[in-house]
């Protein structure tokens, strides 16, 4: 039994559509997710402007996006789905405390210091590219 031509041709011609369609979402990614679940940030934060806080995060703790957010496993296989929204894991809600902790010592310390002059600390200020913050000279590698 052969298709009728009416269905082929709207077939044709919606495959590219659909085709394109699917490749401009996973281009766009995170950047223009509506974040969701936003305790610290702003609410009206963009989904591009909380990509680009988290890669600094991550770049300044050393950690990709599973450190803090739970990867959910795909039927079939393939790169697991992060949840970016959801709090299962603990080290989310430390990240939180940390971000509202240099806020506060931005906000409330230095900014009140040198006459609103001085540098603000972020997560590398302590981290350095470390999970743990380098606290103590003990914290320090060895040299070689």
């Amino acid at each position: 039994m052969r298709a009728p031509r009416k269905f082929i041709t709207i077939v044709a011609l919606c495959l590219p559509v659909l085709a394109i369609n699917t490749f401009a979402q996973k281009e766009r990614g995170h950047e223009e997710m509506q974040p969701k679940n936003l305790q610290v940030l702003p609410k009206n934060t963009t989904g591009e402007d909380v990509h680009n806080i988290m890669k600094g995060y991550a770049k300044s703790l050393g950690v990709r996006c599973g450190f803090c957010h739970e990867a959910r496993e795909q039927k079939g296989g393939g790169r697991p789905m992060m949840d970016f929204a959801g709090d299962a894991k603990p080290e989310k809600e430390t990240a939180r405390q940390m971000m509202r902790m240099v806020d506060a010592i931005n906000t409330q310390y230095l900014n009140k210091m040198g006459g609103g002059h001085l540098e603000q600390v972020t997560c590398v200020t302590c981290h350095m590219g470390k999970t743990k913050p380098i606290i103590s000279t003990d914290s320090l590698e060895e040299g070689k």
